[in-house]
């Protein structure tokens, strides 16, 4: 059974190096803009301002390390080789995270390689992530960024030394660099802060307070200056480019009913689904990702399969969800062991689905609804599908032989439905 395990990631990797190479750089949401921005910063060696192009909004380290890429496999004149980089950038990212997610998957289940199995299966094969990987895009390179912290700071809280304000600072300089990955690592900074912060009002005592000033110290010294700069020129400093380009974006309005429906997906075409509900937006994003990156819209036979896998994924999403609901329930428990750990997870997942629903209010467009914006979570999900898994083993193992057979089914849709090239028109 352990094998399985390596067996999983070896077909993710082999898939994710694959669609690196055969995919076209320009292909995905926003690709255009995104190497528009390599190829800016590749040229100058300055962060832009958000104005300076359509992607130019975007924190800077992805960017940076794309061009650094860039150049060295040939730059302008070898564009078609260069970009590849930026790429193999992306898709390594994907990688890491899959192993950051195994890492957590062990730690948490060191003696149940089947729910370590299950989880990988989400972490490393859902659409959400393997759609996501071969592009010139930011998502994978930031959410490994942001994933990076949150696991050493969970080693360093469960270690017999503790957090101690050294290492806290070390937390906070990772989690610096997260935040000039993307904004949404503000998220990760809050949660962590939040936590330690609860944890010294429960147990009265200051150490704590003295590792987050630690973390939000090593932060500001890393992050603080682009923050800054966005301020002075925009006066915000999560400041976006919308208000530049407000052709690209058509008014829309979303009433309450659109926040709590849920359910639609088998009764409507993929690509509605984000105008349908917001909970079956991020449902379908996530089971079937950028799927016209791999798929000509007139392929019905496609179309066929992708329901299919919309129809596999309800049960392991049903597993995920009880997955969150044991974690929302130990971080309501601070007498219990590891309970500052399950306090940071939740804080972390309810402020990001609320940011995320904030975010679709804000702009009520196409795009504003979708999974690839809570990246970081896949770790944590992959630890709740393993969760959810033993809850219903518990009860029923007929339901848990239905799980792996549905994560089974799935995995063997995206290595068939997602590899470049196999259904592209």
């Amino acid at each position: 059974a352990r094998s399985l395990a390596w067996i999983i990631l070896t077909c993710a990797v082999a898939l994710a190096l694959h669609n690196a190479w055969a995919c076209e750089s320009w292909r995905g949401p926003d690709g255009r803009g995104h190497v528009e921005h390599v190829q800016q910063v590749a040229r100058t060696w300055r962060p832009a301002l958000a104005t300076d192009g359509w992607q130019a909004y975007h924190p800077p380290a992805y960017y940076f390390a794309s061009a650094a890429v860039y150049q060295a496999l040939g730059g302008q004149a070898n564009h078609e080789m260069a970009i590849k980089g930026a790429q193999f950038l992306s898709a390594l990212s994907a990688i890491a995270l899959g192993f950051m997610a195994w890492w957590l998957l062990r730690r948490t289940f060191p003696d149940h390689p089947g729910a370590q199995a299950a989880g990988l299966v989400v972490a490393v094969l859902s659409p959400g992530v393997v759609s996501i990987a071969p592009l010139v895009n930011n998502t994978p390179f930031a959410t490994a960024l942001t994933v990076a912290p949150l696991l050493l700071w969970m080693r360093f809280v469960e270690s017999d030394r503790g957090l101690t304000p050294g290492r806290a600072f070390i937390v906070g300089l990772a989690v610096g660099l997260a935040l000039l990955g993307r904004f949404s690592a503000v998220i990760l900074l809050a949660a962590l802060l939040t936590a330690m912060t609860l944890e010294a009002l429960r147990d009265r005592r200051l150490d704590p307070i003295k590792s987050a000033l630690c973390i939000a110290l090593g932060a500001a010294l890393v992050s603080a200056w682009f923050y800054a700069r966005n301020i002075h020129h925009f006066g915000s400093p999560f400041y976006a480019n919308w208000d530049a380009f407000p052709g690209l974006f058509r008014p829309y309005v979303r009433w309450w009913e659109y926040y709590l429906t849920a359910g639609t997906f088998p009764f409507s075409h993929p690509d509605a689904a984000a105008w349908t509900s917001w909970w079956d937006g991020l449902y379908v994003s996530f089971w079937i990702g950028e799927r016209h990156t791999f798929f000509a819209s007139w392929m019905s036979v496609t179309f066929f399969l992708l329901s299919l896998l919309l129809l596999a994924a309800a049960p392991v999403s049903i597993a995920i969800l009880l997955g969150v609901g044991r974690t929302l329930a130990l971080a309501l428990q601070p007498a219990r062991p590891g309970w500052i750990v399950h306090a940071a997870w939740a804080l972390l997942t309810v402020w990001s689905i609320t940011a995320l629903t904030w975010f679709s209010m804000t702009l009520p467009a196409w795009g504003t609804v979708t999974a690839r914006y809570v990246m970081y979570l896949v770790p944590l999900t992959a630890v709740w599908l393993a969760q959810g898994r033993a809850m219903l083993d518990r009860r029923s193992r007929w339901a848990r032989r239905l799980l792996d057979g549905c994560l089974l089914l799935i995995a063997l849709q995206v290595l068939l439905l997602y590899r470049f090239g196999r259904f592209r028109a």
